[in-house]
């Protein structure tokens, strides 16, 4: 008799909540298309994510290659900002839960073999701080404890003990900038077709580390976090009875009792889950004085940024870009996009052939795309949605590109996703002293692909000094095109100086972590 063939019902639903952002998170953001996908359901959601590097698009190319059956319910992500609404979790948690629970309770579907949850595993709403684990439990309630479930989940997930305990398997990105996304979901189905095929579920194990991590210590690309995850990737390579073993570092800006990194792991024996997830946490916690950042204000990273441009120049050589990131200010981790510290600081100090990517308002926008391309006006710029002390940056501009805002990036992280920002502009300050360019976007985003430079005719390496709205995920893109890479912080709502953070809910066995120097 030809084997059965698993029936799996697959959702996703992203959001990774700075609890610090200025504004919450409505139902609206989740259904808006810009550079991932909007709020897609049934069938849709098999066309929309497969061609995409997401988890979701993993697990279905990975069940496509065995012939699984999948059953959709939806996929929906969210620009990072603050708490989710009530209406809105409830109306996209409650729809996936329900549809589901019809699909379990069907008498014709009761066949459901699984099921796979692509979440992000920083999801705070406005009436609860686990925003996965409350939707596991929910799915729980309907479908009780016999059925497999497995989630993926974002590198920068908060994973909570109920999270860890509801779900029967969890994978996670191993990469910041995140560029295994699509891996992390071919995983989550591999640990899934473990479950099915032995009728089982395997040990596993939990731990959560003593303090929180930065997130521009993060990095993976960097020490020490590329060599714990190194460690993470050959485990299940070196112990045989090892499946699965991954470390969420976590994501510091969120004000919830179980913020902070973690490590999960999956295996044939308690033992050996035990002895994975505790060698992990091992390596991190001896690693801890390591990490830390070389963070500038926004006057030195400039300073240095325009000295070696000058060294360049005075060499007479070609050289690549200085890359400074406006870390605080990142949309990709809640920030508003358009503060105004780091523009000020290239003006003030005369930068010459730089550009900053990208500063959000579409009032601005407007103006200019009003005005045409050309056309000099003076403006009030950005500075409305940041904190304390943030102002606009007030200047005359000339107009040198107008653009609908829509290009699709090459990057490694979103290769192939069409972008639409909406309508977009490239502006110069109008000065003697300084050559200074800065693009307007309609919509809030972080600029994470070159492709946001050629958007408005801008070939990045033709540039001394390029500025971007962006933590780490701009390293995908820029690093290789990058002479150096400076990390600046300028007022946000994405603090990357942990003691900055006014915590009133962690939990007591969580500290900031121990500089080198402490």
């Amino acid at each position: 008799m030809a084997a059965k063939t698993p029936k799996i019902a697959v959702a996703g639903f992203h959001h990774e909540t700075n609890t610090f952002a200025p504004s919450k998170t409505p139902y609206e953001e989740f259904v808006k298309d810009d550079g991932w996908p909007g709020l897609v359901e049934g069938e849709a959601v098999i066309d929309a994510l497969a061609p995409l590097n997401l988890g979701l698009g993993g697990f279905i190319n990975a069940s496509r290659a065995k012939q699984w059956q999948l059953l959709p319910i939806l996929w929906c992500n969210a620009e990072p900002f603050a708490h989710v609404t009530e209406d809105a979790y409830e109306r996209i948690a409650g729809k996936i839960v329900d549809q589901i629970g019809e699909i379990y309770n069907d008498s014709v579907s009761s066949s459901l073999d699984g099921i796979y949850l692509c979440m992000h595993g920083a999801m705070v709403a406005e009436h609860s701080d686990d925003g996965e684990g409350e939707l596991l439990s929910r799915l729980r309630a309907v479908v009780g404890t016999a059925l497999p479930i497995v989630v993926s989940l974002d590198l920068h997930a908060n994973l909570t003990p109920r999270m860890f305990e509801l779900a029967d398997g969890l994978t996670i990105f191993r990469t910041y900038p995140h560029v295994d996304m699509a891996e992390t979901g071919e995983r989550a189905f591999e640990l899934l077709e473990h479950m099915i095929t032995h009728s089982s579920r395997p040990a596993k194990s939990y731990h959560q580390v003593p303090f929180l991590i930065p997130l521009p210590s993060q990095d993976t690309g960097s020490s020490p976090c590329r060599e714990v995850y190194e460690q993470v990737a050959a485990l299940p390579q070196e112990q045989a009875e090892v499946l699965s073993v991954d470390f969420a570092c976590g994501f510091p800006p969120a004000d919830i009792p179980e913020c902070g990194a973690s490590v999960v792991s999956y295996a044939l024996s308690q033992n050996a889950a035990d002895q994975a997830a505790k060698s992990i946490l091992n390596t991190v916690v001896e690693a801890e004085q390591l990490f830390v950042a070389d963070i500038l204000t926004a006057d030195e990273a400039v300073k240095k940024a325009m000295t070696v441009a000058a060294e360049s120049a005075s060499a007479e050589m070609q050289a690549l870009p200085v890359v400074i990131a406006d870390i605080q200010d990142n949309p990709g981790a809640g920030g508003s996009g358009d503060t105004t510290g780091l523009l000020a600081a290239l003006v003030n100090n005369n930068a010459r052939n730089a550009v900053l990517a990208c500063i959000w308002d579409p009032v601005s926008a407007a103006s200019c795309v009003a005005a045409g391309r050309g056309s000099e006006l003076a403006l009030s710029l950005g500075g409305n949605n940041g904190p304390e002390g943030v102002v606009p940056f007030e200047a005359d501009f000339r107009v040198e590109e107008v653009t609908d805002g829509r290009f699709v990036c090459h990057g490694p992280m979103m290769k192939g996703t069409e972008v639409k920002i909406g309508p977009t502009v490239l502006l110069s300050v109008k000065s003697d002293n300084c050559d200074v360019q800065v693009i307007v976007s309609s919509e809030r985003t972080q600029c994470l692909d070159q492709g946001f430079l050629r958007l408005v005719g801008i070939e990045p390496v033709n540039k001394s000094i390029i500025c971007v709205k962006s933590t780490v995920h701009f390293r995908n893109d820029f690093e290789s095109i990058s002479s150096h890479i400076l990390l600046a912080a300028c007022p946000g709502a994405n603090p990357c100086n942990l003691e900055e953070i006014n915590y009133t809910k962690l939990r007591s066995s969580v500290r900031l972590p121990r500089s080198a120097t402490s």
